[in-house]
């Protein structure tokens, strides 16, 4: 049976017209643990099925009675509060809320300072005699009408996003419905908390990246798939096979892309973090490529948004954002190194010898040791000696910073 069939009687605090208050206690009990097992029920069915969230917030309602229900997503980088499911409230309302009233509600403060799992009753926070006052009642909620008093709970909270559930109703029976609904939501709490963290889960382990981990292995340039923290969720082989040789670039422990030189990988976290990626529709003026040097070649960093399509999580979607992927490529680039000009500042700076020079300079152009050792007719022995001299002279440890240092020295 569909759970929108079902009408369950809604829970009376009241003292009934006959028995003892005992008897009545008792009964009540009962209406409440039956109300809030049928809840649970529901709610555990939408931590694996997120479309029966619309379910829970209709058995809610029928058990509440004569309310008007809200459920939705705070975030608090950009102050914003987001309608995720509700019933009996109209798209008017809801959309002059999201766009316009919710920086304003006289409510605010107490959703945003709520503990996780609290329930409270918004007429001992904001008087109904004082909330009728104000711009958010008399444009909003008065023509909705039976919605001037609220109890609400806070469901989920992390360091960005939380969730509230609130049930609004008339401030004419705002006792008897706060005392009706409070134990609902407080019954409720640990149980919704529960499934939401399922579903966050859910969609941090879901892999949509078929089709563009398809395209990234047809690319012969080496490339790879990451997230907003630099983890490689993907790599092609052209990758794969430079980390085996590189001395500089790896992928570290948890998949994290190393870029070797702390310059470098402060670089290019900074550009996966950017913030201007999350404009909308993610328009934003592109920045230019990173330029890395390493030994084995001069490389210009393409960090390209990756728009992937958000797993429906009906509603509760705008808690868990699908965070922002990246294709990454390496384009090989013509090394250009101003011969002259360096070797005077390599002189200058650090008084290298000729032969040093002469060592960085092909270091800098991309040849190895062992071409070095060649075209110079020198030994390896003696090409190492010069490395160690000059890895002292310029307080560098690998040939990896030795390339960064010069490619600096090149701005």
């Amino acid at each position: 049976m569909a759970i929108r069939a079902m009408r369950p009687s809604p829970i009376h605090t009241d003292a009934l017209a006959s028995g003892s208050e005992e008897g009545s206690m008792s009964s009540d009990r009962s209406a409440l643990a039956r109300a809030l097992a049928e809840l649970h029920d529901v709610v555990d069915a939408a931590a694996l099925n997120p479309e029966r969230w619309s379910d829970f917030i209709d058995l809610l309602e029928a058990h509440a009675g004569g309310t008007k229900i809200l459920f939705q997503a705070f975030d608090r980088e950009c102050t914003r509060w987001t309608p995720m499911l509700s019933r009996g409230f109209s798209d008017r309302t809801l959309h002059a809320y999201a766009t316009y009233f919710a920086p304003i509600s006289p409510w605010r403060d107490l959703l945003e300072n709520m503990e996780p799992g609290q329930a409270v009753w918004g007429d001992q926070y904001v008087p109904v005699a004082l909330l009728h006052q104000t711009e958010f009642y008399n444009d909003l909620l008065r023509p909705e009408g039976a919605a001037d008093s609220s109890t609400g709970l806070n469901v989920f909270r992390d360091h960005r996003r939380q969730a509230s559930l609130a049930v609004h109703y008339s401030s004419h029976h705002a006792e008897r419905m706060n005392a009706r609904v409070m134990p609902l939501l407080s019954g409720l709490a640990v149980r919704m908390r529960q499934a939401l963290d399922v579903n966050r889960a859910r969609m941090q382990s879901s892999t949509p990246f078929e089709g563009d981990a398809s395209l990234l292995q047809s690319l012969t340039t080496p490339g790879a798939l990451v997230d907003s923290k630099g983890r490689v969720l993907a790599a092609n082989q052209a990758l794969l096979t430079w980390v085996d040789r590189s001395v500089a670039i790896r992928i570290r422990a948890r998949d994290l892309l190393d870029f070797g030189p702390a310059e470098y990988q402060h670089r290019f976290l900074s550009r996966l973090q950017d913030k201007g990626w999350d404009n909308v529709d993610g328009a934003r003026q592109p920045l230019g490529d990173l330029i890395v040097d390493y030994p084995e070649g001069s490389f210009a960093v393409s960090l390209l948004p990756i728009r992937l399509e958000v797993q429906d999580l009906r509603g509760v979607a705008a808690l868990f954002p699908t965070s922002r992927r990246f294709l990454v490529l390496f384009r090989p680039r013509e090394r250009q190194v101003p011969d002259k000009a360096l070797e005077i500042q390599l002189a200058r700076r650090f008084h290298l010898t000729a032969a040093e020079i002469r060592l960085v300079l092909g270091l800098a152009q991309g040849e190895s040791i062992n071409g070095l050792a060649a075209s110079l007719g020198v030994s390896h022995h003696t090409l190492r000696a010069q490395m160690r001299s000059v890895f002292a002279k310029t307080d560098t440890n690998r040939q990896v910073e030795l390339i960064a240092l010069v490619t600096r020295m090149l701005r």
